[in-house]
C-alpha cells in the first residue's frame, strides 16, 4: 500500500535565507543535503559547515546549489530549491530514492519538516 505527500510544505517549514526567522533544523537540513549533492555529484563548490547557521557561507552554498540545478540563484531556500534538495539530497534524511524514483522525497523524512516544498 502507498502513500502520498502533503498537497503543500509542512506548514512549519519556512524559507531559508537572510532576513527570514531561520530553524536551525532548516538550516542544518540545508547543509547537509547540498553538502552531499556536492559531495556525490562531484562538483567542485566548496560543502557550507554543518552547523545550523545561516550565513554568507550558505547563502552562497545554496546559490551554487541553484545554479547547478538550473533555478534562480538568489541564495533563498523557498520550495522550488526545497523540491531541488528533497529530490538530490541525502536518502537518510530526504526519503528519495532518486535517480531511481521521479519525484523526491518523502514526507515522513527528517528533513521534510524543516525544508519548503510544494508536496
Amino acid at each position: 500500500m502507498g502513500f502520498t505527500t502533503a498537497a503543500n510544505a509542512s506548514p512549519s517549514a519556512g524559507y531559508i535565507g537572510a532576513g527570514y526567522t531561520n530553524n536551525p533544523h532548516g538550516v542544518w537540513c540545508a547543509q547537509h543535503n547540498i553538502s552531499y549533492w556536492f559531495h556525490t555529484s562531484g562538483s567542485d563548490h566548496h560543502q557550507p559547515a554543518e552547523d545550523g547557521s545561516f550565513g554568507p557561507e550558505t547563502k552562497q552554498a545554496i546559490k551554487n546549489f541553484q545554479e547547478e540545478m538550473g533555478l534562480p540563484q538568489d541564495g533563498v531556500l523557498g520550495p522550488q530549491t526545497g523540491n531541488a534538495l528533497m529530490a538530490h539530497g541525502d536518502p537518510a534524511y530526504t526519503g528519495s530514492d532518486m535517480p531511481y524514483r521521479a519525484g523526491g522525497g518523502t514526507s515522513t523524512s527528517y528533513c521534510y519538516t524543516y525544508l519548503p516544498t510544494t508536496w
